[in-house]
């Protein structure tokens, strides 16, 4: 599942919705969209629970209601052409052409497996955080429970230490879920899997040092002396020079400490947000609030 970084209550369920269903919403959304190049994001592993990701390229796309509900809270990318190629270095994306320009993507960097996990796990705990203090329903759980999984399974394959997890597809067969012992378990086990993580980095000596402050994206993306690497990854990106989401990023912390890059990994952090930087002011440019691939916080 892609999560755009948008807070959102989930007003309808896609419980008993089909494989047929969601085809025809595909279906639809293609059809709304005539003259645009679009591509299913992800697959359809679990009718019911999965949402729907499209990515489409270079305009606004029409969303019906009912399309809307498939994407369950979620937003539809929008990449311009002229970033295609690199799509998959922002969010390794397994992406299908529906209809268009069939695009060549490259393949990510290999060091986009760490920075997926920094910029993704440390976030998609504190949103796990943050439904203990209010309602959420099955589907809400089941769809960040999914999204957590793939961040620890990614771990698990980097650092070879194995994790307990539930699966998916036990929570999905379990007729009288407990929402908040499997959110409570999903937490611990997301946690151990980012110390797991961390310890990794620093030993490997990707990215190390010790970094303190509070970090104040969003009302749940929001934390002060915690997640050291993610912390000392903020505050390396805050100090690239004329660079604007640098600027919002730097707004949005306060941070202090040395950090200290392997330098082949340095390049590719810094020259990718770049990247982003660039995609940032063009969506601006376009006067586009949703549809951002990373950070879209900051629109």
């Amino acid at each position: 599942m892609i999560i755009l970084f948008e807070e959102v209550s989930l007003q309808k369920s896609l419980k008993g919705k089909t494989l047929s269903d969601y085809n025809l919403a595909i279906k639809e959304f293609c059809n709304d969209n005539k003259d645009l190049t679009v591509y299913l994001a992800g697959e359809i592993s679990h009718p019911g629970i999965s949402d729907l990701d499209f990515l489409v390229v270079n305009s606004k796309p029409k969303i019906s209601q009912e399309v809307n509900l498939f994407l369950s809270g979620g937003n539809v990318i929008i990449m311009p052409d002229f970033f295609m190629s690199k799509a998959r270095d922002f969010e390794n994306l397994n992406l299908t052409l529906l209809q268009g320009k069939d695009h060549q993507v490259k393949k990510p960097s290999k060091y986009f497996k760490y920075v997926e996990i920094i910029e993704w796990l440390p976030e998609r705990i504190l949103k796990l955080k943050s439904m203990k203090q209010k309602y959420f329903s099955e589907q809400d759980l089941m769809l960040l429970h999914k999204s957590v999984n793939r961040s620890v399974k990614s771990v698990i394959q980097i650092t070879g230490k194995e994790i307990d997890i539930i699966e998916e597809d036990s929570v999905r067969s379990d007729k009288a879920i407990d929402k908040q012992l499997i959110l409570q378990k999903t937490i611990d086990y997301a946690t151990l899997a980012w110390l797991n993580f961390e310890k990794y980095i620093i030993e490997n000596k990707i990215i190390y040092g010790t970094c303190r402050g509070d970090v104040r994206i969003s009302s749940y993306y929001k934390f002060c002396n915690k997640f050291n690497v993610l912390s000392l990854y903020f505050n390396r990106l805050t100090e690239i020079k004329d660079n604007e989401l640098s600027k919002k990023l730097h707004s949005k912390t306060s941070l202090s400490g040395h950090y200290f890059l392997d330098p082949e990994f340095e390049k590719y952090v810094v020259s990718r947000w770049e990247d982003i930087n660039t995609l940032y002011l063009w969506f601006k440019e376009n006067n586009f609030k949703r549809g951002m691939i990373k950070y879209g916080w900051f629109l």
